[in-house]
C-alpha cells in the first residue's frame, strides 16, 4: 500500500519532469527562431565581407546585390514549401500506426526541394563568379579555401552522432 508521502513525491516527481521539459521545450524553440534570424544575418554580413575583401565596384556591388535578391525570392518561397511539408509530416510521426508511404513521399518531395535550393544557391556563385576579375577570382578563390578550412577545423572537433552522422541527431519532428 502506498503511502501519503510516496505519493506526494510521485507528484513532486511528474510535477518537476513536467518543468523541466517545457523549460527544455522553451529554450529550444527560442534557439531554433534566434538561430534562422541569425543565418539571415549572418549572410548579409558575409556579403559585406566578400564585397571588402574583393574590392568590388560599386556596378559589381549592384549587381550581386540583385543577383542576390533574386536567390532570396526563390528561396524563400521554396523554405516556405519546406516548412508546409515538414508541417504535414508531424502528425504522421505522432499517429500511433505510422503511414510510412505518405512519410517517405513528403520525404522526398522535401529532399527535391533542398536540391532545388542548393542548386540556386551554386548557381548564385557561379554569377558571382563571371562578374569578377582575374584579380578578384583569385581572391574570391583564397576566401573559398579559407572557409572550407575553418569548416573543417570545427567539424572535425565533433565525434559520430547517435545515428552516425558528426554533430547530428535524428529528429523526426524538425
Amino acid at each position: 500500500a502506498q503511502t501519503t508521502k510516496d505519493r506526494e513525491m510521485k507528484s513532486i516527481y511528474a510535477t518537476s519532469a513536467l518543468a523541466v521539459l517545457m523549460v527544455t521545450f522553451a529554450v529550444t524553440s527560442t534557439h531554433a527562431q534566434g538561430r534562422m534570424k541569425g543565418d539571415m544575418d549572418r549572410d548579409g554580413e558575409r556579403l559585406e565581407r566578400m564585397f571588402w575583401r574583393l574590392d568590388l565596384s560599386d556596378e559589381q556591388k549592384s549587381k550581386v546585390n540583385i543577383l542576390k535578391e533574386e536567390v532570396k525570392k526563390e528561396t524563400g518561397v521554396l523554405r516556405k514549401e519546406v516548412k508546409a511539408l515538414r508541417d504535414q509530416m508531424k502528425p504522421l510521426w505522432k499517429a500511433q500506426d505510422l503511414d510510412e508511404n505518405q512519410i517517405i513521399s513528403l520525404h522526398k518531395k522535401i529532399r527535391k526541394i533542398k536540391g532545388e535550393m542548393a542548386q540556386l544557391r551554386i548557381e548564385f556563385r557561379i554569377d558571382v563568379h563571371k562578374l569578377l576579375t582575374p584579380e578578384q577570382k583569385e581572391e574570391f578563390a583564397t576566401c573559398m579555401d579559407q572557409r572550407s578550412e575553418r569548416r573543417n577545423k570545427h567539424h572535425g572537433k565533433r565525434g559520430k552522432g547517435k545515428f552516425g552522422k558528426r554533430g547530428q541527431r535524428y529528429n523526426p519532428y524538425r
